[in-house]
């Protein structure tokens, strides 16, 4: 989550800057890039974080490139640089084994399945049920 609150921090800064050198209003941005006036004092002010394609649109409307909004020097993750994916994951359930071959038993299994030669087996009450006379 901090993260993200980075994120807001510098672009709602730019935002303004970009704005007022753009000598528009918040409300003349908003009809510009299609975003109700309020949602831009959100984003100046890093309430809200921009979708995609609202900092697009904004970009549009300022006559800037989307990359604008990025800081100078700035070594934030995807300005310029693509986020590397983690490895893909096997989809659905695992595989079994091959029929008749067993799959190792940890230690804690094995004790679990040992035979016991001394325990004597539970007997199981029954319930005894009212006799009906």
């Amino acid at each position: 989550m901090a993260r993200d609150r980075n994120r807001a921090e510098w672009f709602g800064p730019r935002l303004r800057q970009l704005r007022e050198g753009a000598g528009l209003t918040q409300q003349q941005l908003g009809d510009r890039a299609g975003v109700v006036g309020s949602q831009i004092n959100k984003l100046e002010l890093g309430v809200n974080q921009p979708t995609l394609g609202t900092a697009v649109a904004l970009a549009r409307a300022l006559g800037v490139e989307v990359g604008a909004f990025v800081p100078e020097g700035s070594t934030t993750q995807g300005a310029g640089e693509p986020a590397a994916r983690p490895a893909p994951r096997p989809r659905g359930r695992p595989r079994k084994g091959t029929p008749g071959e067993a799959a190792p038993k940890t230690p804690e299994q094995s004790e679990r399945t040992a035979p016991t030669e001394n325990k004597p087996k539970s007997k199981r009450r029954r319930k005894s049920r009212p006799s009906s006379n």
